[in-house]
């Protein structure tokens, strides 16, 4: 696809990767981590974007911050975490 990036295990995105989180009634969402502003669990996972919306998702932050990791990490940007 013109103009699009492949991320292995990624989908086309212009010019950026996204993660897959799920919202708590099933339905699952594509997010840009460079979006995301803070996460906290109340107890369900909130993850607040720098647009002030907020997404309540069922998986917990340190789930999210592996896949924000690991898509990084496929970008070279932060290949020396763990």
């Amino acid at each position: 696809m013109r103009g699009y990036k492949r991320i292995e295990g990624f989908p086309y995105v212009q010019g950026v990767g996204v993660i897959k989180v799920t919202r708590l009634n099933g339905d699952e969402y594509w997010l840009n981590p460079h979006m995301i502003e803070t996460m906290e669990s109340t107890p369900d996972t909130t993850v607040t974007l720098i647009t002030g919306k907020k997404l309540v998702v069922k998986e917990d932050p340190e789930t999210v911050m592996e896949q924000i990791i690991s898509y990084r990490q496929k970008l070279g940007l932060l290949s020396n975490e763990r």
